[in-house]
């Protein structure tokens, strides 16, 4: 989908940043509200620690799954997919009157931990490989902090104390607005999100692109490994017909 608004590597980073910074808000938002749901529902310790654990049950499937659609169906899509559906069970958690439902339901909501291998590929798409390092490093690092972020900011706006027009229960508002804000950043995500492969910069056509470049102003190729991995390209063909028709008078 194309962007409303002219989108860079830089602003791109950003909103995947955000994205992923909230999915593990989301994912890890149970955790300052344990003593009022065990109470409410009756649980024990080792009961509050089968919902803890829940929260990577399906992380590893659901990363592998993500993955293979991000490639498909490009990353801001599924992106937004992922934060309606989390959104949306959040939001169901909380008006749960069963331990049942509110179990099933905040093991979907933990799925929100998978945004991370879709972020990674959006991320990958727009950055060269001299600063993929550091804009991914930027993307994790800020982006796992939702989770101590979540601790933190939570349980100081839906404190004890909390009567709100929807739900005497902190915990409970707490799930449903941070639900409700899921699916609002899944509609930004999905709106502003471009994949770079939208814009015909995919890794390959940014080589193809360099390899051009080159070409025009004849950069000398001093980098044997760089001659070697061209040579390697053009026969496998790699590099289109009339790339090579240029590349090769140079020697290559």
């Amino acid at each position: 989908m194309k962007s409303p608004v002219r989108m860079t590597k830089y602003r791109t980073l950003l909103l995947a940043t955000i994205g992923f910074n909230f999915s593990f808000l989301i994912w890890f938002s149970f955790a300052p509200f344990t003593g009022p749901m065990a109470e409410e529902f009756g649980l024990s310790p080792a009961e509050i620690g089968i919902l803890a654990s829940a929260a990577i049950w399906l992380a590893p499937f659901g990363r592998i799954l993500t993955g293979w659609l991000s490639d498909r169906f490009g990353a801001p899509a599924v992106f937004a997919v992922v934060l309606t559906y989390v959104g949306v069970f959040s939001m169901w958690s909380a008006v749960a009157q069963s331990y049942t439902v509110f179990f099933l339901t905040r093991l979907i909501v933990a799925t929100a931990g998978i945004t991370f291998v879709i972020g990674i590929q959006h991320v990958s798409e727009w950055f060269e490989e001299g600063e993929l390092g550091l804009a991914e490093g930027v993307y994790a690092g800020v982006g796992n902090a939702g989770a101590a972020g979540g601790a933190l900011l939570l349980p100081r706006v839906f404190g004890t104390g909390w009567s709100g027009p929807l739900f005497e229960s902190n915990w409970r508002a707490a799930f449903f607005y941070t639900g409700a804000v899921a699916i609002l950043l899944a509609v930004v995500y999905y709106v502003f999100g471009e994949a770079a492969k939208d814009r015909g910069e995919t890794p390959g056509h940014r080589r193809q692109r360099q390899l051009h470049r080159l070409v025009l102003h004849r950069h000398p190729l001093r980098d044997g490994r760089a001659r070697d991995g061209i040579r390697d390209d053009l026969r496998a063909g790699a590099v289109d017909e009339r790339l090579a028709r240029d590349l090769l008078p140079a020697g290559l």
